[in-house]
């Protein structure tokens, strides 16, 4: 956050509000919606972060869903849809007011999604009935779910003007995204992994300001065309789409709109 905050500040972010939400509760993310979109102002960017990380016991909403996928994926679609007037508006300013950029929804995804089951979505998405829950899979499938809904927003939205992309930051040790792990865990990776060592062996990790700026880079520079899913393959380098494995599902029609209709389904859209 203090990173993003520095970045937005030269970037030029004219303003910001802080605000609660649990976005594994639909209602709390209503209420938040409602609150934002209060003053009627335009949205310019919509930068959705938040994660609920692994491992972890399993954990379900007032609607029995697992908290995993509510909190990193439903919960983000919920609010991205309630504050898509605030997004069109932005659309209708003119494009010099903008600096030519045009408004849109980022979504914070991770290399794991390459390695998610696509097909464990289709057969038990909850883990309702898996003899043992698995923090990872959910976690992986949470962003598998969010990219591809990306790639598919960017076509449902594209007629209001606003702009969609998942990104990638890289591996980030120093944040607390393995909060409920053991101490020892949490330490090697937090002063290791996210140390000079941890860099030094592994090309794919990033500190908290290079995992920011790769957001920042989204959130207010012109997105690579047709692309839904990005990273930057070097440190403070330009954004590229992924490939491999997610890039090949990531046009696969079918199973895009399936991901599609099921998460507002699931978010509680329609």
């Amino acid at each position: 956050a203090q990173a993003c905050s520095r970045g937005g500040a030269s970037a030029g972010v004219a303003r910001a509000a802080r605000g609660a939400v649990d976005l594994a509760d639909s209602d709390s993310v209503r209420s938040f919606a409602a609150a934002a979109a209060a003053d009627g102002a335009a949205l310019d960017v919509l930068l959705l972060n938040a994660a609920e990380g692994f491992p972890g016991a399993r954990r379900e909403n007032a609607k029995g869903q697992d908290s995993r996928l509510a909190s990193n994926h439903l919960g983000h679609v919920l609010l991205a849809e309630l504050l898509r007037p605030s997004l069109e508006l932005a659309c209708k300013q003119p494009a010099k007011a903008r600096d030519g950029v045009a408004p849109r929804v980022v979504f914070v995804s991770s290399g794991l999604a390459r390695s998610s089951d696509l097909e464990a979505f289709r057969r038990d998405p909850h883990q309702v009935l898996a003899k043992k829950y698995d923090a990872t899979k959910a976690y992986r499938l949470s962003k598998a779910c969010m990219a591809l809904y990306a790639r598919e927003m960017r076509t449902a939205w594209s007629c209001g003007g606003v702009e969609c992309a998942a990104v990638s930051p890289g591996f980030v040790p120093a944040t607390a995204l393995g909060r409920e792990g053991p101490w020892l865990g949490r330490l090697a990776m937090q002063c290791i992994l996210g140390g000079a060592v941890g860099r030094t062996l592994l090309p794919f990790v990033r500190s908290i300001d290079e995992g920011a700026d790769a957001l920042l880079r989204a959130a207010t520079q012109p997105l690579p065309k047709e692309a839904a899913f990005l990273r930057a393959p070097v440190a403070g380098g330009p954004l590229e789409p992924y490939r491999g494995k997610l890039g090949d599902a990531l046009d696969d029609e079918g199973l895009r709109q399936e991901v599609w209709a099921w998460s507002l389904r699931e978010a509680g859209v329609r």
